[in-house]
């Protein structure tokens, strides 16, 4: 994943990376915890790290290939009570297990791997 400066996050997709605070009931009131949420879109002949990049594909493929493809919206959300580093650690895990059934292996290899 790569955050919208283009900054390599975990085997190179490209994906929006926010930092986000969640509140929780505690004994003292509300805990506020950080999280890590992350997304991209899964097309026909590609992965983009935002929605104005996937509007800007699929105009471009309905214009000049007369197709309207299907995206898949793909959210990621963990705790990062433990560091940033290791709440990418495991999106990257979990990402490793689905990227066969979002991208057939003759596309796109699993994040990580060459």
């Amino acid at each position: 994943m790569t955050d919208g400066g283009g900054n390599s996050v975990a085997g190179g997709i490209p994906a929006t990376l926010l930092r986000v605070k969640r509140e929780f009931p505690a004994p003292r009131g509300k805990e506020s915890v950080p999280q890590l949420v992350a997304y991209f879109f899964v097309g026909a002949d590609g992965v983009v790290g935002g929605h104005s990049d996937m509007v800007r594909r699929d105009a471009w493929n309905r214009v000049l290939h007369g197709r309207a493809d299907r995206w898949a919206y793909v959210l990621m959300q963990t705790d990062a009570r433990d560091g940033e580093a290791a709440a990418l650690a495991r999106m990257e895990h979990v990402l490793r297990g689905v990227w066969p059934v979002l991208v057939p292996s003759t596309r796109a290899p699993a994040p990580g791997q060459p």
